[in-house]
């Protein structure tokens, strides 16, 4: 291989190469038909290459198994059985170092892809798939693309996203890590709310400022689903101590516009943007000072 590869201490692709190594096939990754299993990937610089299967995208190895190598730089492992919904990835050795990786020809994955998926398309048509037919030729095509969660979180899509997402999860908690000694930081469990209904859970966060200044925290959802999965969400939370002032008529001259504009004007000069000032004139006022 090393004829075929290196040029000059690196890595060269040469016709050599393409016609010793060129494979064409559209056979690579896991695919499942007539009830077996056939996985297939592409590394002619490999030396190993080893398939691992997860009951799910975060459970330990249930099984550890070396595929064959083939011609033109093909390795296959075949099971006589559908692991339709099985997880799955590769660890490849080459110059001596082994190296987990998903398999690049795989048609369906786990949360961020670090564990590929076996899926029989087969199993995944919907209803009248097979009897679907392309549109009638048209002098413009108009290709859109649009995330599945752009359109089930419309209102209107009528997907019910909260039910459907509460059906799969098995818990949720939730954590507030913070470094900061002046504040003093907790959070509730989350549960369903009435005050936010569209939430599949809400959490109430308490906070205490010590000493003014700006403070800085982490509030860490962990998610775990039905299938093994584990979700963790990361919000940053910032906190900011603020002066509060109260002005009441008993404190300060109110009893006409005239008092309330000058008390309105002396606020405003000597007040920072953020600070919260309530008024509490006396009602009625009197339009002036006659």
């Amino acid at each position: 291989m090393a004829d075929y590869m290196e040029r000059n201490g690196a890595l060269a692709y040469s016709r050599e190469f393409d016609e010793r190594y060129g494979y064409d096939g559209k056979d690579l990754g896991a695919v499942c038909r007539d009830g077996r299993t056939v996985f297939k990937v592409w590394s002619p610089m490999a030396e190993r290459v080893e398939l691992r299967l997860y009951h799910s995208g975060s459970s330990k190895a249930w099984l550890k198994k070396e595929l064959q190598p083939q011609d033109r730089g093909v390795w296959v492992l075949e099971f006589a059985e559908s692991l339709h919904g099985m997880y799955y990835d590769y660890v490849v050795r080459a110059e001596g170092k082994d190296r987990r990786t998903a398999d690049p020809y795989a048609v369906g994955c786990c949360c961020n892809g670090a564990r590929s998926m076996v899926v029989d398309l087969a199993l995944t048509d919907p209803p009248g798939f097979s009897s679907d037919a392309a549109p009638e030729e048209c002098g413009e095509r108009i290709i859109y693309e649009l995330h599945i969660k752009d359109f089930s979180h419309d209102p209107d899509s009528g997907v019910p996203v909260t039910e459907t997402f509460l059906q799969d999860m098995a818990s949720v908690s939730a954590q507030i890590n913070s470094a900061e000694q002046y504040v003093s930081v907790t959070c509730t469990e989350p549960q369903p709310s009435d005050y936010y209904p569209g939430a599949a859970a809400v959490t109430f966060v308490d906070f205490q400022l010590v000493a003014p200044g700006d403070y800085e925290a982490e509030l860490v959802y962990t998610v775990t689903m039905k299938n093994g999965d584990t979700l963790r969400l990361t919000q940053k939370e910032r906190y900011t101590s603020i002066n509060v002032f109260r002005y009441t008529a008993q404190d300060e001259p109110m009893e006409t516009m005239e008092e309330l504009q000058t008390l309105v004007d002396r606020i405003t000069a000597s007040s920072d943007e953020y600070d919260q000032i309530y008024l509490s004139p006396p009602l009625p006022m009197r339009a002036d000072s006659s």
